[in-house]
This record gives structure tokens, C-alpha cells and sequence, in this order.
């Protein structure tokens, strides 16, 4: 998809970096566990690797986080905690439901940083997807309310869509346009709008 996107000049060239998953995979991507110590690894050993091996432009501008379920509510985290590394974070299917608590203990007007941040939220209507809404619209707003403004938070919302690989790949196009689309994010929907998969 990537691929393609960039073939029809919709999004400018990126590095993808995917790191994979083990048995720890809860407690990393959790802030009350050993996120920071995830955090540490990603921004001090990780990206440091890519910045010296590839062709990258380094600065928060263009460095994004991006992850689907745990892993979004993950990178929302890390960018709000991290807004002088990564710009934006993209979180599909945004399981606000189950961990507001804690995610509002880092996501508040107290932490807010210095460094604008740039959030966009999904999830679809079906399946565990389903119990989503209510909470993940009630986020939506509370970071509007934290002053961030219609450009910088967007809120998707993707009818028939369930909580699976397939699901997001379907979508993956809507994400990676908003973070590295040459129109930006002020172009995505807001707030809960239903959106239709767009043809890739």
C-alpha cells in the first residue's frame, strides 16, 4: 500500500519501522508497567540504529508512531510523553473503553507538551470494535478540551469494520494519508464521522 500510495504522489516517501511483538507485548505497551522502559529502547537504541543506517530525516517533524489497538493507545502515549521525537501519532482501532484511566493520567493539561502533537483516533462499529465508540468520541473531545484544535485531533469512525488485521489493513490507507499525505491532517474528518474506505 505504501508502495502504491507513493506511486500516485498521495503521501511523500517514508521509513516504516515495525518492531515485533513477544510475550511482554501488555506490560511494554503499558506506562504503568514497562512502557517507559519501551519508550527508552524506541528513542534511545532503536531509532538512533535507523537514523544511522538509512536516509532519514530525523527531526520530530517528520517522525510519527503509529499502532492498532494496544499499540495505538501506546503511541498516543509515547507521542504526548515524547512530542520532542515523534509529531504525530495514529491509533486504529483506539480501545479508549478499557484504559482511560490510565491513559488520562499521562494525557492531561498538566503533561501537556511544549511541542504541538497531532492525534488521530479510529475504530470500527462491528465486533469488539463495537464497545468503542462512547469512550474513544468522550477522548476525542477531552483532548480538544486540553486545547488541542480541529487540525491537530481527528476522530474516524469505519462502519462494518471489526477488530482484526484484515479490518485495518482495509483502512491502512486513511492513516497513512493523514500522517504523510501532502494535503494534511486538515483534510481528515472530525469528530466521529463515518468514513468510507477509500479505493487504494
Amino acid at each position: 500500500m505504501m508502495t502504491n500510495l507513493m506511486e500516485k504522489n498521495r503521501i511523500r516517501g517514508a521509513i516504516v519501522v515495525g518492531v515485533d511483538s513477544n510475550a511482554d507485548r501488555s506490560d511494554e505497551l503499558d506506562y504503568s508497567k514497562s512502557g517507559a522502559r519501551y519508550a527508552d529502547f524506541l528513542i534511545k537504541t532503536l531509532k538512533p540504529l535507523v537514523d544511522e543506517k538509512f536516509r532519514t530525516l530525523p527531526s520530530r517533524e517528520f517522525t510519527f508512531t503509529m499502532g492498532s489497538s494496544l499499540g495505538g493507545l501506546y503511541s498516543v502515549a509515547l507521542a504526548w510523553k515524547h512530542a520532542d521525537i515523534f509529531s504525530k501519532a495514529a491509533a486504529l482501532s483506539f480501545p479508549a473503553v478499557f484504559f482511560q484511566k490510565t491513559l488520562r493520567e499521562i494525557v492531561n493539561r498538566r503533561s501537556r507538551p511544549e511541542h504541538p502533537v497531532q492525534i488521530y483516533l479510529d475504530h470500527g462499529t462491528a465486533e469488539q470494535d463495537s464497545q468503542y465508540g462512547p469512550a474513544a468520541a468522550d477522548f476525542a473531545l477531552y483532548l480538544r478540551g486540553l486545547g488541542l484544535s480541529k487540525q491537530d485531533v481527528n476522530y474516524l469512525v469505519f462502519p462494518n469494520a471489526g477488530h482484526t488485521e484484515a479490518d485495518w489493513a482495509r483502512r491502512l490507507n486513511v492513516p497513512l494519508l493523514w500522517l504523510l499525505g501532502s494535503q494534511g491532517p486538515e483534510k481528515c474528518s472530525f469528530l466521529g464521522d463515518t468514513f468510507s474506505i477509500a479505493p487504494q
